[in-house]
């Protein structure tokens, strides 16, 4: 049965021509997308007793919270951190760093501009993954009751009371009573833009009403990082982090070697919208978008070595100097109603993400926690 056959029948028969979910501790689910929304969403239905596999195109877990491993240590070219606005999430942050997980960022935070740093002296709690952003999904996703497939890309997907997932090759990659998706670009929507390295689309999602209408009204806006490493000290510079304002080409800057558990001279430098924009855009146009984009690390360098100038004169030649396209960083803001997770085929289908609260990792988590009280209500 396709899915816009079982919607019809849902319309037209009620909700119950589809046969109820299975008990918790029966009901089998693939989550698609190991960052912070599908990792949470995966950990909330295990502890209810549910079977999970979490499906994942990377090599490891991240989404917003991407981390790069390297020979002096990690950079997180995802989010920088976060800090918790709502009391809900202050608590799963607890919990996070009760695991081990999380720890307060205790660095030093201002802004940067015309040569001169602002301390920002209330600065609110900031916190990070420890040793590296991307041990947050990795801790939620350690669980017994949780499978990880990384490397795996969900290409097809056929729903008769159920779902059988495919990878890209066609062959079958199980099945399952419900589907989680955690990202927005599984729907094929018409319009919706899709960048170049991202093929885990399923067109066949089209047939679900509320998840490709609130998917295709969203826009995101593509970020550029450099990740830049140097093997030694470079100098006495007085902040950690700082919004970078004024400049052409950076809009934030983040010495990653400073967060707990970690040492050396690592920065992640954030390009300001309009210049990863047109970075980008150019890039993509090259025969190799890869090298294209490498090609413009050297003025990202020179536009740090520019900033630091009144601390370091003279910034030394780094070991590391990557540029990193960040494809989906900043979905826009939901329209007023939209809700923070979304519930179809009589909960055998339920979509979470970061793009429906808001671009955070606190609307991720919120998203999930959402997504997996809509599938736990639904079950049997």
């Amino acid at each position: 049965m396709n899915i816009a056959l079982a919607l019809i029948i849902m319309a037209t028969r009620s909700a119950s021509a589809l046969s109820a979910l299975p008990a918790a501790s029966q009901c089998r689910v693939a989550v698609c997308g190991a960052g912070v929304a599908g990792a949470l969403t995966a950990r909330r239905l295990a502890e209810a007793g549910m079977s999970v596999t979490c499906f994942e195109a990377g090599r490891g877990p991240g989404g917003r919270t991407s981390s790069r491993r390297t020979d002096l240590g990690h950079f997180d070219h995802g989010a920088s951190y976060f800090a918790p606005k709502t009391e809900t999430f202050a608590k799963t942050v607890e919990e996070w760093v009760a695991a081990g997980a999380a720890a307060e960022w205790r660095g030093r935070f201002g802004t940067l501009r015309d040569g001169a740093f602002r301390l920002d002296e209330d600065a609110p709690p900031r916190y990070v993954g420890t040793p590296r952003m991307s041990a947050i999904p990795r801790h939620l996703l350690a669980h017994e009751g949780i499978t990880c497939v990384y490397g795996t890309r969900v290409k097809g997907a056929d729903f008769n009371d159920g779902w059988t997932l495919r990878d890209a090759s066609g062959k079958e990659l199980g099945r399952f009573d419900a589907l989680v998706s955690s990202d927005r670009l599984m729907a094929s929507v018409a319009g919706l833009p899709a960048p170049p390295a991202v093929d885990t689309v399923l067109p066949e999602l089209n047939d679900l009403p509320s998840f490709a209408g609130a998917a295709s009204k969203v826009e995101s806006s593509r970020a550029l990082v450099l990740m830049l490493g140097f093997a030694g000290a470079v100098g006495d510079i007085p902040f950690d982090a700082a919004l970078v304002e004024g400049d052409d080409v950076v809009s934030y800057v983040s010495r990653d070697s400073s967060k707990p558990g970690r040492s050396g001279e690592l920065w992640t430098v954030h390009a300001t919208p309009e210049f990863a924009e047109r970075t980008l855009t150019a890039a993509a146009a090259e025969e190799d978008p890869r090298s294209a984009l490498q090609k413009k690390a050297p003025e990202l360098v020179a536009a740090m070595s520019r900033l630091l100038a009144p601390w370091v004169p003279e910034l030394p030649p780094p070991d590391i100097a990557v540029a990193h396209r960040w494809g989906a960083a900043f979905p826009s803001k939901p329209e007023d109603g939209t809700p923070p997770a979304i519930s179809e085929l009589g909960g055998r289908f339920v979509a979470v993400g970061d793009y429906l609260v808001g671009p955070r990792v606190e609307g991720a988590a919120a998203s999930a926690e959402a997504g997996a009280k809509l599938l736990i209500g639904a079950c049997a």
